[in-house]
């Protein structure tokens, strides 16, 4: 991924963009950027510059049908900022994560928390997992502190609510990638709300936290929910599929689900594309090599997976 601007970019914007890619260019980051090439086209000797400019990128003695893809931790989601220079917790509201912090030492400056609605380049286990986890970056004075009392993790359309232990935690350094998350760090000791987004998980007895880095949660029972495909009238309409490659793509959303969200992943479980969809028809153009698909639609309340072949 390469980025260019025509202008110099604060602290802040280089922290609130280091993990995230940019996809919405109404968003003040989209100020003065010039070039943006993800180079993630899976076929083809371009990589388009996503901007409102038309210049492209040519590959010289390769094709993206060749590339390997990358397991950066960078992805599309949300990251906001607590300065934290106190003892309490800390809710970071947009990533659905709350910290509580001991009395001793804190970071003493910025903390940054970033959530992605993908899971890692590599899961610690092969227990049920949720499409999701968390990086939290450390810009304060002391990069070590004293361990915390406690971490909560909500706002994840599949969580489940069952019991609290059943919930475990893994941790990796902030840059990691690939299979470096160690053992368990701790497992679940309370939990709240309902199945789905208002569901909260909190670790705090076993846990020991001095320092941040990437979270991930699994879980030792299975949940139904997150391959559940809403087996009644009110899901979404997925047209044609089979799908030929130059097809357009029809999806039909039911009014009360309002505006979603469709996630498209290869059999390996990479993701290889986001839309928006609003409520009613949709036309979408793929642009996506032959093959079978998973299609993941999702609103605040309401989840669909759907298998696709791209012909």
């Amino acid at each position: 991924m390469v980025s260019l601007w025509n202008r110099p970019l604060s602290i802040d914007e280089i922290r609130q963009w280091r993990h995230l890619t940019k996809t919405t260019t109404t968003d003040p980051i989209f100020t003065g950027l010039v070039a943006y090439y993800q180079f993630n086209e899976t076929n083809g000797n371009i990589s388009v510059n996503k901007t409102v400019n038309t210049n492209y990128a040519e590959y010289r003695g390769t094709s993206g049908s060749n590339h390997n893809a990358s397991n950066a931790p960078v992805f599309e989601g949300k990251s906001e900022k607590v300065n934290v220079t106190s003892a309490g917790v800390k809710t970071f509201g947009l990533t659905g994560l709350s910290i509580d912090f001991a009395n001793g030492t804190h970071p003493n400056g910025d903390v940054w928390v970033f959530k992605g609605n993908i899971n890692p380049d590599t899961l610690p286990d092969s227990l049920q997992d949720f499409n999701a986890y968390t990086i939290v970056n450390n810009y304060g004075v002391n990069q070590n502190f004293t361990p915390i009392e406690g971490i909560t993790f909500t706002d994840n359309i599949e969580y489940f609510t069952t019991t609290a232990n059943s919930y475990k935690l893994y941790k990796r350094n902030s840059n990691d990638f690939g299979n470096n998350w160690g053992s368990v760090l701790d497992t679940g000791d309370a939990i709240s709300g309902s199945d789905g987004v208002t569901t909260q998980v909190s670790f705090s007895t076993d846990l020991t936290i001095n320092s941040f880095s990437q979270f991930v949660l699994s879980n030792t029972e299975s949940n139904t929910l997150s391959i559940n495909t809403i087996e009644d009238k009110n899901k979404p309409i997925i047209y044609p599929n089979p799908i030929t490659k130059d097809a357009n793509l029809n999806i039909n959303i039911p009014l009360d689900w309002g505006n979603s969200t469709l996630v498209v992943y290869n059999i390996f479980g990479q993701k290889i594309s986001q839309s928006t969809l609003t409520r009613g028809e949709n036309i979408l153009k793929l642009n996506i090599s032959s093959g079978i698909y998973n299609l993941v639609i999702f609103s605040s309340t309401h989840k669909f997976t759907k298998k696709l072949i791209l012909e």
